[in-house]
């Protein structure tokens, strides 16, 4: 018999079709309890598609827990490795913050400057500077491995901020004093100390600090011959008489300056033992023109009959010369001491000449010896 549903042939007996399950209306009776059972003999049979979808959620739930478990490994595990990765980034930052301080950085630059390599520490000094920018220890270590190094010019650029900074540190006075000394800078030494009003710094720069000359004649006006001198307690003087600025080449100062007529500036200044010079004093001097009168001499003219002296009055300030029998110049013999009258007729002439160089007219008397 066919199949009503699917047209296939069924063998005798089967109360359903065994290849679409469709019930063959053999006997109608048989729609019963047996026609129930053979129904289920063939689904247990005949129906392998079913089959695993009925165990399929079995598989399903084992593979979920299989991939619960192997996820729940992984997360643990990357929680583990999370957690290990901040523990090393903490340890991490730890030790480069410590390494990375001023104070570290200091340290550096002080151990490679104790070991020689002196481009290592101004590196280190400078990075510690760039933490702490106006640091006086910092400042003041790199100021001397640079001094260290032979750069004592780029030192003093490190350490003169510094004086502003701190006015009152007497170390930063010194270092900058001897560095400057070093280069033969004396005058930015006198500059610097000048301009520090700080006591205690300048008694403990009191070396490097050169007093002014002074002098022994007040300025003025003055007629005639003069005579100035100069006095320093320490070091050595030079000076100038043309008003221009005196420096260690100028004349040193040795003997009593001559004033010549006229007007006179003198300029002077000291020279300590360290070569720092003191600051310039200047003093201005007039020395009037004025011509000595004809000197005087004695005795009067006239016959003398016995051994005679001439003598001639010299005022201070000058000098008088004499001849005889001729006009007298500043160049004739000078007069120290009464002189002895020669025999026989002469006429004695004499002049007085200033300090200045002035020549007075000249003054004569005429003389008869004969005994």
């Amino acid at each position: 018999m066919k199949c009503p549903k699917c047209d296939k042939d069924v063998p005798e007996g089967f109360l359903f079709c065994p290849h679409c399950l469709a019930e063959i209306p053999w006997v109608k009776e048989y729609d019963t309890v047996e026609t129930r059972l053979q129904k289920k003999q063939l689904e247990e049979q005949d129906l392998p598609s079913e089959e695993p979808a009925a165990v399929q959620p079995e598989r399903s739930v084992h593979a979920e827990k299989e991939t619960t478990g192997f996820f729940r490994w992984l997360f643990s595990g990357t929680r583990l490795i999370m957690l290990w990765l901040l523990a090393a980034a903490a340890v991490y930052f730890l030790l480069y913050s410590r390494s990375h301080t001023y104070e570290a950085f200091y340290q550096k630059a002080v151990s490679s400057a104790e070991s020689g390599d002196y481009k290592a520490a101004i590196e280190n000094i400078e990075l510690a500077l760039e933490k702490e920018p106006d640091n006086l220890q910092g400042n003041r270590k790199l100021a001397e491995i640079l001094e260290l190094d032979g750069r004592p010019d780029e030192a003093v650029l490190v350490l003169r901020p510094l004086l502003t900074l701190y006015p009152d540190n007497v170390d930063n006075y010194l270092d900058m004093c001897r560095l400057l000394g070093l280069q033969q800078r004396y005058e930015e030494i006198r500059t610097l100390l000048n301009d520090c009003s700080d006591e205690n710094v300048l008694k403990a720069c009191a070396a490097y600090i050169c007093e002014e000359p002074d002098s022994t004649l007040p300025e003025g006006t003055y007629a005639g011959w003069e005579s100035v001198e100069l006095k320093s307690s320490e070091g050595k003087i030079y000076y100038t008489l043309n008003g221009e600025e005196p420096s260690s080449a100028s004349i040193p100062y040795e003997s009593p300056i001559i004033l010549k007529e006229g007007t006179t500036v003198l300029k002077a200044l000291c020279v300590n033992g360290m070569n720092v010079p003191s600051d310039v004093v200047s003093w201005t001097y007039v020395v009037t023109a004025d011509v000595p009168s004809p000197p005087e001499i004695s005795p009067e003219s006239g016959i003398f009959h016995e051994p005679t002296r001439i003598e001639i009055t010299v005022p201070d300030g000058c000098k008088a010369c004499y001849a005889f029998d001729e006009m007298p110049t500043e160049n004739s013999t000078e007069y120290t001491a009464p002189i002895v009258m020669p025999t026989g007729a002469h006429v004695f002439y004499a002049v007085l000449i200033s300090a200045n160089g002035n020549v007075s007219e000249y003054s004569f008397r005429d003389y008869y010896l004969e005994y």
